[in-house]
């Protein structure tokens, strides 16, 4: 199995992975996914939540799943319950995530020698404005605004950060009801350092609430039902500038080009530096506002089996009943107001038999 990660943030880090490689150039190279038996997405699933976990990669074990199973098949069963006293589970987590790796920005002092240095590689009689004097003002630091030495990595983004995670779970039953019931709690923080100036976040994060109810209950001598809920609630906070453009801009602004902010007789005490032609990734970070995502996913199945063994030997029948409600929505807190904008909403829902 090969998985890939392409993204860290909070919310948008899940895997892509594939079963013996990429089979095809086209869409559908994903394997097939199936949660007690119904095509659902395996993303934000607590492993406390999880029974056994199979991948079925042979012509000869994905056949009966005709052309969907062509690029594999993954099985998910969740936890149910068991013939036995109540047990109950407790686990909690804490952690830091820090960035895999980041590159090293020279400061101002070497950026400036490097700039005169290959200035007068390509042209001998160049005379440059940065001599000497100007670099040492650039060193002393004595005057930040007007002989700015800014590394917006280390003003904008974080060494590391926490994480917390937090399961409860009871699992028990007799011999004609069984249930497990499990709750997890997550709370991941972002990197992004912000401003303690401003009264609302524009850090990245995520909380996350995991829920499933599995219960199964004989209701005769060869009749058992089985009933499955199981709920994912996120929210999640970002700025209002994506994350690409703000890595971008740090990238391409130079450390003496101007001040992250500079003073001014306003409420907010400040305004944003900045030069023709160049975005500010402070500003973009702090002044463009918020935006909260809602994602809920509510799942729930029903199955039923019945053994008909007394009419026909062997002869057993099965049914499921599935129903999956997914909801989508982002809120986007920006301008002179900071009004919240409903900018997308979207409700779907799934049904198996």
């Amino acid at each position: 199995m090969i998985a890939v990660q392409r993204n860290g943030e909070p919310g948008y880090d899940d895997a892509q992975f594939w079963v013996r490689g990429i089979s095809t150039f086209g869409a559908g190279a994903s394997p097939l996914v199936l949660v007690d038996g119904v095509e659902r997405p395996i993303n934000n699933i607590e492993p406390e939540e999880i029974e056994s976990f199979s991948v079925l990669k042979d012509a000869s074990a994905t056949a009966v799943y005709g052309i969907r199973g062509a690029n594999g098949v993954i099985l998910v069963t969740t936890r149910r319950g068991t013939n036995d006293k109540p047990t109950v589970s407790f686990k909690y987590e804490t952690g830091l995530n820090s960035p895999t790796s980041l590159p090293e920005l020279v400061d101002g002092i070497t950026y400036l020698n490097l700039y005169n240095e290959a200035q007068l590689a390509s042209n001998p009689n160049f005379v440059t404005p940065y001599t000497p004097e100007v670099i040492k003002k650039y060193a002393s630091g004595t005057d930040p605004y007007l002989y700015p030495n800014v590394n917006w990595l280390d003003l904008m983004v974080k060494k590391n950060t926490p994480t917390k995670r937090a399961n409860l779970n009871i699992t028990g039953g007799s011999v004609n009801a069984k249930y497990f019931v499990s709750a997890t709690y997550y709370d991941e923080q972002g990197i992004w350092k912000g401003d303690n100036l401003n009264t609302y976040n524009t850090n990245a994060g995520l909380k996350r609430y995991n829920f499933r109810a599995n219960t199964d209950v004989r209701l005769g001598k060869n009749t058992e039902l089985k009933l499955g809920l199981g709920g994912i609630l996120i929210t999640s906070n970002y700025p209002g500038a994506s994350a690409s453009n703000i890595w971008s801009e740090i990238y391409f602004n130079t450390p003496i080009g101007y001040a992250p902010t500079y003073p001014f007789n306003n409420p907010a005490g400040f305004v944003y530096g900045g030069v023709n032609g160049v975005t500010n990734p402070y500003m973009l970070l702090t002044g463009k506002g918020f935006s909260t995502e809602w994602r809920n996913n509510i799942q729930s199945d029903i199955t039923l089996n019945q053994d008909l063994s007394d009419v026909v030997k062997g002869l057993k029948f099965s049914g499921k009943f599935a129903l999956t409600a997914i909801t989508f929505t982002i809120s986007e807190e920006s301008g002179p107001l900071w009004m919240p904008i409903l900018l997308q909403e979207e409700i779907r829902m799934e049904i198996y038999c």
